[in-house]
C-alpha cells in the first residue's frame, strides 16, 4: 500500500522494511542475464550495469578467493556453493562479453578454490559449503546438490575451452558423473 501512495503522502507513513543485504548468487544471476538482454536487445546500457554490478560484487563480497553475502559492511555466509558456481558462471559470462582478462583471472581463481576447498576428492562433485565449526543440526550434514554441481559442470567445461586445461574437464565430468546413475 505504501507504494500506491502519491509521494507527498508517503512522508506521512513509516516505509516497509527493506531487505539491504547483497545476495551473491542472485546479483550474480542478474548480471549473467543483464550480459545476454543487452546483446539480444542491444542495448549497452544493460552491459554497462552488468558490468558495474560485476565490480561492486568483486570489491565487496570477495574474502580471499571465495564470495560471501554482504551486509552493512560485512561479508556473511562464506563459502555457499551456490554463490561460488553462480560467481564462476557470471566471471566467465563478464570476460566473454567484454574481454577483460582480470574477469577470466578471477574465474580461475575462484575454480581453484572450488577445487581445493569444496571438491570432493575421492567420489567427485563439490559440497555444498566449507564445514564450519560453529555449524550445528543439520547443519553438520554435507550435501552435493545436483543444480549447484550441474552449473560447475558448465562453468568448468567453458573454462576448459578456454584454456584447454584438462583438469577443468576432468572436474566437469567428475560434477556430472556423481549424478549420471541418479537421473538416467
Amino acid at each position: 500500500e505504501y507504494y500506491r501512495l502519491p509521494l507527498e503522502k508517503r512522508t506521512e507513513r513509516t516505509p516497509p522494511n527493506v531487505d539491504k543485504v547483497y545476495y551473491t548468487d542472485s546479483n550474480a544471476a542478474m548480471i549473467s542475464a543483464l550480459l545476454f538482454a543487452s546483446e539480444i536487445l542491444d542495448k549497452e546500457t544493460l552491459k554497462e550495469t552488468a558490468i558495474k554490478t560485476a565490480d561492486y560484487i568483486l570489491n565487496h563480497c570477495k574474502e580471499w578467493n571465495y564470495f560471501c553475502h554482504y551486509n552493512d559492511g560485512q561479508r556473511k555466509l562464506p563459502g555457499i556453493l551456490s554463490d561460488q558456481v553462480s560467481m564462476l558462471r557470471m566471471l566467465i559470462d563478464v570476460y566473454e562479453h567484454t574481454g577483460e582478462k582480470h574477469y577470466f583471472k578471477e574465474a580461475e581463481l575462484l575454480a581453484q578454490f572450488l577445487l581445493d576447498i569444496i571438491w570432493d576428492k575421492s567420489n567427485g562433485g563439490f559440497w555444498d559449503k566449507r564445514q564450519g565449526e560453529d555449524d550445528f543440526g543439520e547443519l553438520k550434514r554435507r550435501v552435493k546438490p545436483f543444480l549447484e554441481n550441474s552449473i560447475a559442470a558448465d562453468c568448468f567445461t567453458r573454462l576448459y575451452n578456454h584454456t584447454l586445461n584438462e583438469l577443468y574437464q576432468k572436474t566437469a565430468e567428475g560434477c556430472l558423473s556423481l549424478f549420471a546413475e541418479s537421473y538416467s
